[in-house]
């Protein structure tokens, strides 16, 4: 379950651009005087940099995604299919919330998938790479 409940980020992203702002002093020093503008922050630069874009070929749904296309390959037990299909836990809309209390409640596993999955995104992993 923890290796495959996000099995529907697969071919989700592409890479794509958009252009922001950047302060560094060194590349506004380098710049043409008429690239440079100024906003309440300071002189600015608009750069081209890199970022993910979805590309959601098949909307069914994160966690029903996933239990989907595991199927396809392997057998879910019934316990599984639910922590996969609810491991966003209370991040699901709120129309959701009795169905994630009841599946929380009749399989215990569903919480612990989706408290790990919280665990790991927003204390051990940063955009930079591992927290300290």
């Amino acid at each position: 379950m923890a290796l495959l409940h996000d099995l529907c980020k697969v071919n989700f992203y592409v890479k794509g651009t958009k252009n922001q702002k950047t302060y560094d002093p060194e590349k506004v020093a380098t710049a043409e005087n008429w690239q440079v503008k100024h906003d309440d922050k300071g002189n600015f630069i608009w750069e081209t940099v890199l970022r993910y874009e979805i590309n959601d070929t098949m909307p069914l749904g994160h966690g029903e995604k996933s239990v989907m296309l595991i199927n396809c390959f392997m057998k879910l037990k019934t316990p599984e299919i639910f922590a996969i299909r609810w491991h966003m836990g209370f991040s699901e809309e709120k129309s959701q919330y009795k169905a994630v209390g009841d599946a929380m409640e009749k399989y215990p596993i569903v919480l612990a998938l989706h408290e790990a999955d919280l665990e790991a995104s927003k204390l051990l992993e940063d955009v930079a790479g591992n927290k300290e």
